[in-house]
């Protein structure tokens, strides 16, 4: 008799492992969510500043978004011009690299 009330310990112990787990999980997921919604806050009104600065307004309640389209607008544009030049100097690396190995 004494195995199977290991047996059952055993598996008390499992599922309060798993349950904690899961607890652990779901709390994770939470703080995630915290995070993103923090993050978005950020860029949202980082953005909101770049709108202000390209059409030098502030930013009243019924122009947030047009702000905001504003900002976007000017960060793709000066990170097109980043994305351009990494990209070219990344395609000159591997036509070099791939002139090596057809020498080889």
């Amino acid at each position: 008799m004494g195995e199977l009330k290991d047996v059952a310990e055993t598996q008390v112990g499992l599922v309060d492992r798993v349950k904690g787990l899961g607890n652990q999980v779901y709390l994770a997921g939470l703080g995630l969510v915290a995070k993103v919604e923090e993050e978005g806050q950020k860029q949202l009104d980082k953005l909101q500043a770049a709108g202000q600065a390209a059409r030098g307004e502030k930013a009243a309640a019924d122009k947030k978004a047009v702000l905001v389209a504003f900002g976007l607008v000017e960060t793709l544009k000066s990170e097109v011009e980043t994305l351009k030049a990494e990209s070219q100097k990344l395609f000159g690396d591997l036509v070099a690299s791939g002139e090596k190995r057809k020498a080889a």
